[in-house]
């Protein structure tokens, strides 16, 4: 008597890899010999993708099949195996919103004068393997020009931006710039951004707080978080890319984010995890920059970590990163003893002014220097004492109270 025979499936490798052969194994399990006309082994790929209320699109993406010769099965196992040769284009499975990807194996028995049998197993395919990719860390800042007046500047920076699925995102951000917001935290999600037929769908990973309330300003903060389990890819109807956003909330203001993109490799991607580092960024960033600046010449790091100080003679000169106007300037200041006033004379001696022929005025041949911390008292103890010096005309009163000078930018 016939019987219909249960279905089981072994699959080599576990997983369907794009450009590489992929074998699917029925076992037929038999109670009776049975007489078949034909076994059918299917691996199909279906795309479902929607875009807002339209009505949604569902195709096949890849069909490959192999029918197996009328025969007989015995009575217990039955082994058919099927080869299949994967194309290297084919897109990983991906289970979204708005659109998804499912590969399934199929395994069709007809069986002549007798319900035939069959049976779905679900695959999945991990994605095409691009070239092998390189660990590469990148900064990355909200504003290249440095802050900006009135918003909040953040620096992130990651220790790749390829990742294997399903692996490890590892980074730092620090925030600076946050005079005037009333801020209560800051936290970074994962985003999905899903693109059906021009259209794109964002969908987003629960929020992962970094920090409670105000970050301290310009301090890294570091993160750790889970890659998707879904490549970045992209075929003619759609496709899936990924971003990390960062947000710092505000109480009295909209909250302001900064977004990163992420590139997701297929998990059998060699070379991603070689050598992965984190370059420095907010304080330590300007430490570094400072530090290497200063290389070579009198300055040396001072206290704190944004200014670097050096000794000229009895001038200190302090050297520091500030904000003007929302640019990012370098700023020097020189600091000069504390007596106030330094009177150098020229080309003539005190006795000049005491020879025998006082009634007669000597000419003009000398002349003096006078520098001090207050121009305006200077000129006056300086034009004092000039005064007693008849043979010496006005001089020059030098203004060294502030800023020697600025330049634009760090780099």
């Amino acid at each position: 008597m016939r019987s219909r025979p249960d279905v089981k499936l072994l699959v080599r490798p576990p997983v369907v890899v794009p450009g590489q052969p992929f074998e699917a194994e029925a076992v037929l399990v038999s109670r009776s010999p049975t007489p078949v006309d034909s076994v059918t082994v299917s691996l199909r790929a279906t795309v479902r993708a929607s875009s807002g209320d339209r009505v949604p699109m569902v195709f096949e993406l890849l069909a490959l099949e192999a029918v197996h010769r009328p025969g007989r099965l015995r009575k217990g196992e039955n082994r058919l195996k099927t080869m299949f040769e994967i194309p290297p284009t084919v897109p990983p499975s991906y289970d979204g919103v708005w659109a998804s990807i499912t590969y399934r194996v199929h395994v069709d028995v007809d069986i002549p004068w007798w319900p035939d049998r069959s049976a779905v197993f679900a695959a999945r395919c991990i994605g095409p393997r691009g070239p092998d990719a390189t660990a590469r860390p990148k900064v990355f800042l909200s504003h290249v020009g440095g802050p900006q007046p009135n918003q909040p500047f953040f620096e992130v920076s990651l220790d790749a931006t390829t990742v294997p699925a399903s692996g490890v995102i590892r980074g730092l951000v620090a925030v600076s710039n946050m005079g005037g917001f009333d801020v209560r935290g800051l936290s970074v999600a994962l985003v999905t951004v899903e693109r059906v037929q021009g259209f794109a769908h964002e969908r987003s990973a629960p929020l992962f707080p970094l920090w409670g309330s105000e970050p301290p300003d310009a301090m890294p903060i570091a993160f750790t978080l889970q890659a998707p389990p879904a490549p970045t890819f992209q075929t003619s109807q759609f496709g899936v890319e990924y971003f990390l956003v960062f947000t710092l909330q505000a109480s009295w203001s909209a909250s302001h984010t900064c977004r990163i993109p992420l590139t997701v490799a297929p998990e059998h991607s060699r070379g991603i995890e070689e050598s992965r580092q984190l370059h420095p960024i907010g304080s330590p960033r300007i430490t570094q920059m400072l530090s290497t600046s200063i290389r070579g010449t009198p300055f040396s790091l001072a206290p704190g970590a944004h200014s670097v100080q050096g000794r000229f003679g009895s001038v200190v000169a302090h050297a520091s990163l500030a904000t003007r106007d929302g640019e990012l300037v370098r700023v020097v200041d020189f600091d000069y003893p504390p007596l106030g006033v330094e009177l150098r004379i020229f080309g003539r001696s005190l006795t000049d002014a005491l020879s025998d022929d006082i009634f007669e005025p000597a000419t003009g041949r000398g002349r003096y220097s006078a520098s001090g911390r207050e121009p305006g008292q200077v000129e006056r103890v300086a034009d004092h004492i000039v005064a007693q010096l008849e043979t010496f005309e006005h001089g020059d009163v030098q203004d060294h109270r502030a800023v020697a000078w600025e330049r634009g930018g760090p780099g």
